[in-house]
């Protein structure tokens, strides 16, 4: 299998080293099939040892964590973000590993309860979203609306 994937032009191979595996492979056999592979691919050992300088230019320094998206959030968010700070605020996530495990309880039963809510109201706007889809399709299929009434202006 190695032979055939450099011989189609892999440029990088990878080899299985979890005990488990079916498809695991020893000290002995990965050096030997190493050594088959060296100038004609990268093996996946030598990416990961390259992970730290590929990634760098990704990363930040230390400090608070990038927003997940730039720009202004959502207008609900806000509403999320105060309920989540009622449960439990900024200073009390900073000493959570000093809270009694029943009170860690109630906090992980309280936000589990506050996410089933937002999802049961994500779940009814993509059912709004899906219901909206399949009028619009209905219509273009039907001939009430066309894209060259979306053109004409």
């Amino acid at each position: 299998a190695l032979d055939a994937a450099l011989e189609a032009g892999a440029d990088l191979v990878g080899f299985v080293f979890f005990e488990p595996s079916p498809r695991h492979i020893g000290d002995d056999a990965a050096h030997a099939l190493g050594a088959r592979v060296q100038g004609r691919a990268d093996a996946a050992a030598e990416l990961v040892e390259r992970l730290p300088d590929v990634l760098a230019p990704q990363t930040r320094g230390a400090g608070s964590p990038r927003p997940v998206r730039e720009g202004d959030l959502a207008p609900f968010a806000d509403e999320i973000i105060a309920a989540l700070d009622e449960m439990v605020n900024a200073i009390e996530l900073a000493k959570l590993h000093e809270f009694e495990i029943d009170a860690l309880d109630d906090i992980a039963q309280r936000i589990g309860e506050f996410e089933r809510n937002i999802s049961v109201r994500r779940s009814e706007v993509h059912r709004l979203i899906d219901d909206v889809q399949e009028e619009i399709i209905g219509r273009y299929r039907s001939g009430v609306v066309s894209v060259d009434d979306l053109l004409s202006d």
